[in-house]
Formats: C-alpha cells, sequence, structure tokens
C-alpha cells in the first residue's frame, strides 16, 4: 500500500455477509509504502469488505497468493519455523538480482515428489539505501509474474507474510529484487502446504508392519482412500511389491475410496500408492504386513525384524532338501534370466542370462552381451548342512559357528544371501567364491556394490551394497572385501550389543524384468519398462546403457519404435527419479520429442 498522507492506520478486511466488523486489523506506519498479507474469508458471491482506518487515504494494491475451496480436502498445512535463507551470511542481493532459494527436501521439508506444493515464510528485505522498491517472488522455474509484489519496502526493515508455490522440478522459489537498491533478504519459513495424500487400511488382523501367524484361504482386501482433489486430470498408481500398477483416475469431485487385494500367500506385501497431480506434484504412502503360516524359525524370525522387504516377491515355487537342486525359478514375461539354489552349500546359487544383442540409439553400432552362467558358492559349505526348508523359495544352511545362512530365491532371479549371526562368537567374516566366465572378475563400486564385468567390461551380474542391522534395528558397519574370485563381507561386531545380527549379500543378474506396449494415453503408442526388483538397486551413467540393452532386448515388437534417443533419454530420466520413488514402472512416450536429458528431467521424464 502507499500511504499519501503519511499517518499510520489500520485495515479491516472481512466478508460482506459478516454482520460486524471484526476487532482483528492490519496496522500500517506512517511510511510510504509497506506490505501486509491476510487470509479473508469470502461471501457466497466470492466478495469481502475491507475497512479503513479515520483520516487516511491509501492506495492499495492486492495481490492474490492462493485460495481455499469450501468442503474441499486439497492438502496439508504442516507449521514450521526455521530460517531459510539469510544473504547477510553470504552475498548482498544486486539491484535487479534474482535469486533462487532451495526449499524442497531442506530442514524437513518434503520434496514435490513428496506432496510439496508451496511455503509460507516471512520475508524481510533489509534496505540501507534511499530509493526502495519491491520484492516479487515466484515458483522456481515459473515464468516471472508482472506486475505482482510480494513485499514492497524502503528503507529500512520490512517484513511481510508470503504463501508463494514452489518450482516442480527443484522445489526452489525465486526472489527478485525490483529496486535500484542493494538490499538483504531474510527468508523464515512459517510452514508448507502438501498436495492430498492418499491413506490405506486393512482388516484385522493385517496391520501395518506387523507378521501373522496363518495365511488366509482367501485374499486380504485392503481399501485405499484419496481427499476429494478436484483434479480429473491426475492419475492414482497402486501397486503391491512395486509390481504392475493399477491407475485410476482421480475424480473431478468427492473421494475416491478403491479395493486392491494381496493374494493369500506367504510373504511380506508392501501397498504403494502414488497420487500424480496434473500439476507435476506427487504423494505417497505405503503400507506393508506379512503373511506366516506358523511360527518361523529363529533364523527367519531375526530377518523378518530385521529387513521384512527380503521376503518381498518371493518365487512361490516347490522348495525341496532331497536332491540336486532345492529351489529353482526364471524371471516371469522376459527374455532370459534363471536362477537355481542348491540343496549342497558348496554349490550355492547360480545365476544364468541368455545373449543380448542391441543397437545403439545414436550411433546406430551393434553390441552384444554374451550368454552367462555364474555361480556362488556359500560361507563355511565343507561344514554347513544342507538345505533345511523353510518355506517355499526359502532355504536354510547351519554353518555350525553360530551363524546360518538362509538363502530367498526371489521372482526376478535373484537371490538374498541373508547371514543370521547369532551371537559374538560367531564369525565376523564370511566368503562366497564366484565361479565366473573365463575373464570375468569382481569390480567394486564407489557405493560398496561389486559388479561382474566380463574381459571387455560387460556388466554380467552384481552384488548389492552390503548392509548389517543387529536385533535392536541399529546399523552395523559392514563392507566388502575382495580376493581374488571370492567376495568377502566383513562384518564389525565390535560395538553390537543386541544380537542376533542379520547381514544381506543380495546376488543378482537380471536388470529389466520385462516391457510392454500400452494404447492407454489416447493411442499414443507408450514402452512400459518394468525393472526386476533387483535391478533397482543399480543405477547411474555407468549401467544406464547395460539396461537399455535390457530394454531393447526385451522388447520384441515394434522395437525400432522403442530404440530412439528421445525414448532412450526418457528411460534415464525416469531410471534416476523412480530410484527415488520407487514407480512401479517407468512410461516411455515415443511421440515426445525433447532432444536432451536434462529437458525430460525438467519435465518429470514426460
Amino acid at each position: 500500500m502507499d500511504n499519501t498522507n503519511s499517518i499510520a492506520g489500520y485495515i479491516n478486511p472481512y466478508a460482506t455477509s459478516a454482520t460486524s466488523r471484526p476487532g482483528v486489523s492490519l496496522s500500517f506506519p506512517g511510511t510510504p509504502y509497506t506490505s501486509t498479507g491476510a487470509m479473508v474469508p469470502l461471501d457466497s458471491s466470492g466478495a469481502f469488505k475491507l475497512y479503513l482506518s479515520t483520516n487516511n487515504t491509501i492506495n492499495l494494491l492486492m495481490d492474490v497468493e492462493g485460495y481455499f475451496t469450501q468442503g474441499s480436502s486439497n492438502g496439508t498445512f504442516t507449521p514450521a519455523i526455521s530460517k531459510l535463507y539469510d544473504s547477510r551470511a553470504a552475498a548482498h542481493i544486486a539491484p535487479g538480482q534474482t535469486v533462487t532459494i532451495p526449499v524442497g527436501g531442506v530442514g524437513g521439508i518434503p520434496d514435490t515428489g513428496h506432496g510439496l506444493t508451496a511455503v509460507v515464510a516471512n520475508l524481510s528485505v533489509i534496505d540501507n539505501s534511499a530509493s526502495g522498491g519491491y520484492a516479487r517472488a515466484w515458483a522456481s522455474g515459473a515464468d516471472e509474474p508482472s506486475n505482482v509484489g510480494a513485499l514492497t519496502f524502503a528503507t529500512g526493515t520490512h517484513t511481510n507474510l508470503i504463501t508463494v508455490p514452489v518450482g516442480i522440478s527443484d522445489g526452489a522459489v525465486q526472489i527478485h529484487n525490483v529496486s535500484p537498491d542493494t538490499v538483504d533478504y531474510i527468508v523464515d519459513l512459517e510452514g508448507w502446504y502438501t498436495a492430498p495424500t492418499p491413506t490405506v487400511t486393512c482388516p484385522q488382523p493385517y496391520q501395518a508392519g506387523s507378521w501373522t501367524t496363518t495365511v488366509p484361504t482367501v485374499a486380504v482386501t485392503c481399501w485405499v482412500h484419496l481427499p476429494t482433489t478436484e483434479d480429473p486430470e491426475g492419475t492414482l498408481d497402486i501397486n503391491i511389491n512395486l509390481g504392475a500398477v493399477d491407475e485410476q483416475q482421480l475424480p473431478a469431485n468427492g473421494t475416491l475410496d478403491y479395493p486392491i487385494t494381496v493374494p493369500p500367500t506367504a510373504g511380506w506385501y508392501d501397498i504403494g500408492v502414488t497420487a500424480n497431480y496434473s500439476s507435476g506434484v506427487s504423494t505417497e504412502t505405503h503400507y506393508s504386513f506379512g503373511l506366516e503360516a506358523g511360527s518361523p524359525s529363529a533364523a527367519i524370525s531375526a530377518i523378518q525384524r530385521a529387513n521384512p522387504a527380503a521376503f518381498e516377491n518371493v518365487a512361490n515355487a516347490s522348495t525341496t532338501s532331497t536332491g540336486a537342486i532345492a529351489v529353482q525359478t526364471t524371471v516371469p514375461d522376459a527374455l532370459g534370466g534363471s536362477a537355481s539354489v542348491s540343496t549342497n552349500p558348496s554349490t550355492g546359487v547360480t545365476l544364468s542370462q541368455e545373449e543380448q544383442t542391441t543397437t545403439d540409439p545414436f550411433d546406430g553400432s551393434t553390441s552384444t552381451i554374451p550368454a552367462s552362467t555364474m555361480s556362488m558358492s556359500l560361507p563355511f559349505s565343507p561344514t554347513a548342512s544342507s538345505a533345511h526348508v523353510e518355506s517355499n523359495g526359502v532355504v536354510s544352511y547351519d554353518n555350525h559357528n553360530g551363524s546360518t545362512t538362509v538363502s530367498i530365491l526371489k521372482q526376478d532371479a535373484s537371490v538374498q544371501l541373508n547371514t543370521v549371526i547369532q551371537g559374538a562368537n560367531a564369525p565376523a567374516s564370511y566368503v562366497y567364491p564366484v565361479n565366473m566366465p573365463a575373464g570375468a572378475k569382481l569390480s567394486a563400486n564407489d557405493d560398496g556394490s561389486v559388479t561382474i564385468v566380463d574381459s571387455v567390461g560387460n556388466f554380467l551380474g552384481g552384488i548389492s551394497a552390503p548392509w548389517a542391522v543387529d536385533a535392536g534395528g541399529g546399523s552395523v558397519p559392514t563392507h566388502y572385501d575382495i580376493s581374488g574370485s571370492s567376495l568377502i563381507q566383513v562384518v564389525d561386531l565390535s560395538h553390537v550389543t543386541a544380537y542376533p545380527v542379520v547381514a544381506d549379500p543380495w546376488f543378482g543378474i537380471a536388470l529389466i524384468q520385462k516391457t510392454v506396449w500400452s494404447y492407454a494415453y489416447k493411442n499414443d503408442p507408450r514402452l512400459m519398462v518394468y525393472p526386476t526388483v533387483w535391478g533397482r538397486a543399480w543405477s547411474g551413467p555407468a549401467l544406464w546403457k547395460v539396461q537399455w540393452s535390457e530394454v531393447i532386448t526385451k522388447t520384441t515388437s515394434y522395437r525400432s519404435r522403442a530404440n530412439t534417443p528421445d525414448m532412450y533419454y526418457q528411460f534415464v530420466c525416469h531410471q534416476e527419479l523412480g530410484a527415488e520413488y520407487w514407480k512401479g514402472s517407468y512410461n516411455l512416450d515415443s511421440n515426445i520429442r525433447r532432444g536432451s536429458l536434462f529437458q525430460y528431467l525438467i519435465h518429470k521424464c514426460n
């Protein structure tokens, strides 16, 4: 406001339907320019009144920062107090300068991938010069609004409460110093808004985080609920254990209640629900529980406590303690990829993959990754017992030294080799001899994982980064050593106070499970790419081409439509952001042409 007669006063904004003017007022000083913010109720016509104190004449400029709709649940406000930005600790803001202030993911604030839409903050401007001006705030990545000011200021310090949307791609806000003066900004957080988050409810006794001791005879029906969103262009994606996605359109009005069924089969089930809004914001929730038939062994109970997700997507294959092979499976719906677990710990685990031949989408060159078979022997195999059946897909080996190896065969033909360490007298090192093709070797990575590469550097398989957890849920230091063709997991037991400890080398070979063409998007062909659960643990530029090779190999129709630079860029984008949001599948739109990975990242991949 411009206080033309320099007399201090106040204003009262209120709904026209109010029977009396409220006593709450917004005061302004006897200086030419100032800013103030308020949330004002409206009448049925969408109007409100504004009272100006006696003896005042002002010029008033009003900017709308947002609105609430009656009876809707379009989001949640979370109050919080912290300092987001203070230019006095960095560099002053030059005349005409625009600064970008990170918000999403900072200091406990969620990012846009988890629903962040806007922040509420006190913006202070310190101007020690004479000209004054105004600050303009808006979402990073959006066009700067014209003729709008978040805070008008003159000489001295001025503060206003502002509500600012955040950028979809980076969760940041931008503030422009529209002034010939050099100033300082201070941004103090008051809270943030998030879009509606879906919830999941399941009947008794299937409570979140719990295991049952009885597998039901019929599927368990749970319900997904989403409050009113008023966003019919958005979708709700529902999956179990990152499997096939059930996509529902958000309703234009009213809430969404949708059933999801969990199969009556032993295992751990994670119901993942993501609300994708047309603005690009998404919110996500998970609800997990386990189905167990009877009372599990001590080793299985330890794994259930330390890492229940180990029992997701277990191969529901016939399992035996007699014969050479205890259990085996192949990757479903995919070319190549199989695994078997032996009853003999010396033979251990065997993985195989068929040959892959692909054409580079950029230069047209052809490359081939040959078929391969690898096996990994289990620790202490000369003295360990033969396989003992725990359940379908799960066998254990007693090492007779205070430790047990539990092999869990997954549907994607990977094997989690859980080591259960019962006490301080158990070994701290566990050796896994690996039998590889001639010329292949184990190669350590910066994140602690180990890849298996052939003589020319082709990726053949790998072991995910190591971890170890004690009985209290605390992380236990662990790492891999490589000695020739042997992988050695070393677990630091010196500070463990609660046993048993569980550690987990995860051995796999297939990165992509399958691809499927979808025409559900207005006849717009999209390639739906389903990574294996094990493959999600592998990310980064070093494996982009390897993963793309599997994508093209497993795309058996319209391969030339799939194998283009833009489809490759979309895959890499989904792979990078999907690792963050745990998407069940990546959709690659064959009709989009953005031309660079950067452009796809800005647009959240599509």
